[in-house]
Parts: C-alpha cells; sequence; structure tokens
C-alpha cells in the first residue's frame, strides 16, 4: 500500500493506528482529524519527513517512525506534549529540532542509527526520560546540558556507544564516570546483556521462549514491541521484529544461520526479557 485513504480522517474515534511496513512517503490532510489517537507506527516506510500534519494529534503518547529515510523532524513536533514514547530509530538525520527538547513527558527517545552530527543544546530539560538511545551515530561532542540526565550509562539508560569520535569536557567525564570514549565503550557497550536484565525478569522468562526454527512470545499489554538478537557480549546482531502488537501470543519464525549461544531480548512496553540460546545444526 502507498497511500491511506483520505476517508481515514473520518474515524474520529481511533485510539490505535499501525501503518507500519507498507510503501508510504506521506499521509492525507485528513489524519489530523484523529483527535483521540493515542499511538500512531508508521515504522517501515518511505517518508523522508514528518509529514506536518500530525501536529493537530493532540492526544498521541507514542510515536514510531523507525526505518525510514527521514532527514529532518518535525519543527513543531513540541505540538504533540503528551508524547512519551518517540522512535526516530534507522533514518537519515543529521540534526535535530529544538523543539524535540520541549516535550516534557517523554520516557523513551530512540535516535540510534542515524547520522547525527550533534544534539540540541537544551537535551539536558528532558527530565522524565528513562531511556536514550543515541548510539550508532557521528557524534563528536555533546551538549552540556545532557549532564541533567540523570541516566544509567549504557543500554538500559543513555546509550552513546558507537560514536567513536565521541570527546567528553571534564564535567562530562565525571558524568559519564569515562575519560574517553574508548574507556566509555569498555565499560557500557560490550556489557553481558543477558547478566544485566535478565536478573529483574527471571519470573517472566515464560513468556519468551525458543524452538529450532521459531521464537514464540506472549505479549501481556497492548503497544511497541521488539525482539532482537545479541552475542553473548552485548552487541546486537540482528533486528527479528519491531513493530506494534495486541495482546496476545505470537510466533516467528527464524532459522539461524549458523551454531552458536546467543540471547533473545524481547522489550514490550517497559518489560524486557532476555533468554540465552544454544542453536545447534
Amino acid at each position: 500500500m502507498d497511500s491511506l485513504p483520505y476517508d481515514i480522517g473520518n474515524l474520529t474515534a481511533l485510539e490505535n493506528l499501525d501503518t507500519g511496513s507498507n510503501k508510504l512517503n506521506s499521509l492525507p490532510e485528513s489524519i489530523g482529524n484523529l483527535s483521540y489517537l493515542q499511538s500512531l507506527n508508521v515504522c517501515w516506510n518511505y517518508f523522508t519527513k514528518i509529514p506536518k500534519e500530525i501536529v493537530n494529534l493532540s492526544s498521541l503518547t507514542f510515536l514510531d517512525f523507525t526505518y525510514n529515510q527521514l532527514t529532518e523532524c518535525l519543527p513543531e513536533i513540541d505540538s504533540l506534549e503528551d508524547l512519551t514514547y518517540l522512535s526516530l530509530k534507522a533514518n537519515n538525520s543529521t540534526v535535530l529540532p529544538d523543539a524535540i527538547c520541549n516535550l516534557f513527558k517523554l520516557k523513551r527517545l530512540y535516535l540510534l542509527e542515524n547520522d547525527l552530527l550533534s544534539l540540541p543544546d537544551s537535551i539536558g530539560k528532558l527530565s522524565s526520560l528513562i531511556n536514550l538511545d543515541i548510539s550508532s551515530n557521528k557524534l563528536t561532542t555533546l551538549p552540556e546540558s545532557i549532564t541533567s540526565l540523570n541516566l544509567l550509562q549504557g543500554p538500559s539508560g543513555i546509550n552513546l556507544c558507537f560514536n567513536p569520535d565521541l570527546v567528553f569536557t571534564e564535567d562530562q567525564q565525571v558524568w559519564a564516570d569515562a575519560l574517553d570514549y574508548e574507556e566509555y565503550e569498555r565499560k557500557y557497550c560490550d556489557t553481558e546483556i543477558g547478566d544485566n536484565l535478565s536478573k529483574s525478569v527471571k519470573s517472566k522468562s515464560s513468556l519468551l521462549s525458543f524452538s529450532r526454527n521459531a521464537v514464540s512470545y506472549t505479549i501481556q499489554n497492548t503497544g511497541y514491541v521488539q525482539l532482537d538478537l545479541f552475542d553473548l557480549k552485548g552487541k546486537k546482531l540482528k533486528k527479528l521484529f519491531t513493530g506494534y502488537r495486541n495482546y496476545g501470543y505470537y510466533t516467528l519464525v527464524w532459522s539461524p544461520e549458523q551454531t552458536g549461544i546467543y540471547l533473545i531480548n524481547l522489550t514490550a512496553g517497559e518489560t524486557s526479557i532476555v533468554k540465552k540460546i544454544i542453536v545447534v545444526q
């Protein structure tokens, strides 16, 4: 599908809209009529910019533009003042508008796998953040205000990994507990993801399972879901799934390419589960 019908704007009571994995590069102007819309998923499409029509979605709390071709972010994005989740992962953005720092309710901000050269000076104003991922960009410096973010360093909090040219100021060295990027990577980027995450989710491990050709998982609350494959050092090898799922049980067909020991990480809302698997051909 390469377009949405204009009449979609007549569904004024709609709360969730998933348009992921299509060929969209625009949204109809009528989308702005969906004043009750809380979740909009447009990942895996062909957007080069965020359509201006979404500024009218006053109830939006979840916005996912993962895996598009964005080169810029909507300057008026702070109109979406109730946003708690924003993903611009895997796009082509080099800069972010200052307005993104006015999303004071934002809890999760995913900017990884872009071409960002810098961050807005006021990034430290996002005091509600519990997860900020800016890994795999082209950052060389950080704004001084970033030290105001009281987050754990590394993937579970603020993730600066895979920005090899990053240079810290003296205050940032104290904040990151690292003199330079090399030390940061050694401390936070190659950690044992299984040890770090599984301690708090052992009781939920039954929600995720693996058989020879499939990954099965149970979603307890409707929302955004991500399945990732890691090696034992915490390096991400493959994204198995990302998207919006309703409550229920799902099976993903997946045939490992080679034998070995891996970690599968299921993230669903605020729940994160890690399962160690052994692949034998």
